[in-house]
């Protein structure tokens, strides 16, 4: 039994069993972000 170090350099996941590759990462995150357009200002009538 050894233990397994996560971290955003070290992402998890992977395809079937591997174990590595997918969640964990910055890039693993952008999968569960929505972008939203706020505009905040002055609006003139």
């Amino acid at each position: 039994n050894t233990p397994k170090f996560t971290g955003a350099p070290i992402p998890f996941g992977g395809w079937k069993q591997s174990g590595l590759g997918r969640e964990g990462s910055r890039h693993g995150l952008a999968e569960y972000l929505e972008a939203k357009y706020v505009c905040i200002g002055n609006t003139a009538n």
